[in-house]
């Protein structure tokens, strides 16, 4: 299976996902870690195939910036 068959089948899967609450995907991107039998990581970042870098790029970002600010919150809550 290669890089393509892996994207067409996480899109498949999240558009489904998506669908059973009735909302349509527009743009996706995934961040995965995987692990092999030798135990060695890797990280894989796939987006879908119509996303141009900024599109990918502008919501890397912003899921960066909502999971700070979340983790601030957490932090904060936790010194209460």
């Amino acid at each position: 299976m290669n890089n393509e068959d892996i994207r067409e089948r996480f899109a498949s899967a999240v558009a489904d996902s998506m669908a059973s609450v009735d909302e349509m995907v527009n743009k996706w991107i995934a961040c995965v870690e995987t692990i092999d039998n030798d135990g060695q990581r890797a990280l894989w970042v796939l987006s879908d195939p119509t996303s141009k870098p900024w599109d990918t790029l502008g919501m890397l970002t912003f899921a960066v910036q909502q999971e700070q600010s979340e983790s601030l919150a957490n932090i904060a809550d936790d010194d209460e």
